[in-house]
């Protein structure tokens, strides 16, 4: 950092530091009380991204089911021998399962199996629950202004971050 973004720092708004400071906080808590549930399901969070691009619920990665091998790595960011590590213990776990493409036999399919969808069902539901319970003590008035905030961050980071969703 040079003298002249230091200087810049000083001059920007503390209301937009106080914002930004706080959207941090809140990413590092919910990243860690998520962390919390996904570990009673013997999961991290990369295993709960997985479930979630192979069981179609992912946002923003609305993908032909089954979804290839490839796709989960192009999806969630992975290298080939991670997605490899990952689907392994995640089939150890009979949560999915590998299938060979119906059409091409080149390309790998990996579909949900009962089991790994049940449990996407019960993070999923146990998520709802959640934000009923975080969100309650909230005046519908202050929560549609929340949304509103939402859905302008939201925006922001979708135009702004398209490689990387």
């Amino acid at each position: 950092m040079n003298i002249s973004d230091s200087e810049a720092i000083k001059s920007w708004d503390p209301l937009f530091l106080q914002l930004a400071e706080g959207h941090l906080r809140l990413m590092y808590l919910s990243h860690m009380y998520v962390g919390k549930v996904l570990e009673e399901h013997g999961l991290h969070h990369i295993h709960y991204a997985m479930l979630q691009v192979v069981g179609g619920t992912l946002p923003y990665n609305k993908l032909e089911l089954p979804v290839s091998v490839s796709d989960i790595a192009r999806s969630i960011g992975l290298t080939p021998a991670t997605n490899t590590a990952l689907i392994d213990r995640l089939e150890k776990m009979e949560f999915l399962e590998r299938t060979p493409d119906a059409t091409d036999r080149r390309v790998i399919r990996v579909r949900l199996l009962p089991k790994g969808g049940e449990v996407l069902q019960s993070l999923e539901d146990y998520w709802n629950q959640h934000a009923h319970e975080l969100f309650a003590g909230i005046s519908r008035t202050d929560l549609q202004v929340v949304v509103q905030v939402m859905d302008a961050l939201e925006h922001w980071y979708v135009q702004n971050m398209k490689e990387k969703l």
